[in-house]
């Protein structure tokens, strides 16, 4: 209940918040001065989608899943600005879902029954009033994200198995963004499937012990990722086993496909059509299947 307490954040109360609860507060007024241009110039459906976006790409997707992570001193200026940014959302949301707002609204800010209305309370931005915005925050926060998608995507390209955690070095030129890297490795850690003990951050490639070996990434100007090798490096056994299953399921199936087309009254009484699609899913499957033998010959003999 309550957490509605403070009314609106103010440019004195956003800069001594952490750049996390900066970023979204300020990604909450930018949406709901974007929404109400949109509403004023009856783009109706321009603020809806304004809306939407910010609940699930913003505030769901990236703010939600960082404030877990949040330490003890900043736990304070987490649950203010969840709880601030939540209500913005269910402000912008309304005119589009006016019942499930008002019920979510009533259950976490009108905790104590007083005769008050999400329908009647102030829409967030209002004319003539610029809401505090940080777009440092916003653009370090921005930058975080990068990092995260690019620590993501190679866990996804070399096919990591999620209970590996990677050990990255981050060079990093940004001194602000490099502090924010090293401020929030739990963050990292949680969503990116880092090891946080690891994590290394410098201001240059000199300044790190980067083996030879290890691949790079270009996360952005100024912004590169080093993993290790060892990090990126399958069990050997687990992955013959893996690939030896898929050749015996491509093998069955191959010996299905087979049988259909040696079959005189398959050829011979099939629409031509199905006939032809049988044939190439076969020579398919077989290309699959070759494909898969040579990578099982290459695990064996580095195995």
């Amino acid at each position: 209940g309550g957490g509605a307490g403070g009314g609106v954040i103010n440019a004195a109360e956003l800069s001594a918040m952490p750049v996390f609860e900066r970023y979204i507060v300020s990604e909450a007024h930018a949406c709901a001065e974007a929404s109400a241009e949109s509403l004023e110039a009856y783009a109706i459906g321009d603020a809806g989608t304004r809306a939407y976006r910010f609940f699930y790409d913003e505030f769901a997707d990236w703010y939600v899943e960082v404030s877990k992570t949040r330490s003890p001193e900043d736990s304070e200026a987490s649950k203010r600005a969840l709880a601030y940014s939540f209500e913005v959302c269910l402000k912008l949301l309304h005119p589009f879902v006016p019942h499930v707002t008002e019920y979510l609204w009533q259950k976490l800010y009108n905790g104590a029954g007083d005769e008050k209305a999400l329908m009647t309370e102030a829409y967030p931005a209002l004319e003539g009033a610029a809401l505090a915005r940080d777009d440092d925050a916003v653009r370090l926060f921005e930058s975080w994200k990068d990092l995260v998608k690019a620590l993501r995507n190679i866990r996804a390209e070399y096919d990591i198995e999620p209970k590996v955690k990677t050990g990255p070095t981050v060079v990093c030129e940004d001194k602000a963004l490099a502090s924010l890297i090293e401020k929030e490795v739990a963050a990292l850690a949680l969503l990116a499937k880092v090891d946080p003990e690891r994590v290394v951050v410098v201001s240059s490639r000199a300044d790190a012990a980067i083996d030879a070996d290890a691949v790079q990434l270009v996360v952005a100007d100024g912004l590169e990722v080093f993993l290790p090798q060892a990090d990126l490096e399958k069990d050997v056994g687990k992955e013959l086993d893996r690939l030896t299953r898929q050749v015996e399921k491509l093998a069955k199936d191959i010996g299905g496909l087979e049988g259909r087309l040696g079959n005189p009254g398959f050829a011979d009484k099939a629409p031509a059509a199905v006939v032809a699609e049988t044939r190439a899913t076969l020579a398919e499957k077989l290309e699959q299947k070759s494909a898969l033998d040579a990578s099982i010959a290459d695990l064996k003999a580095r195995a």
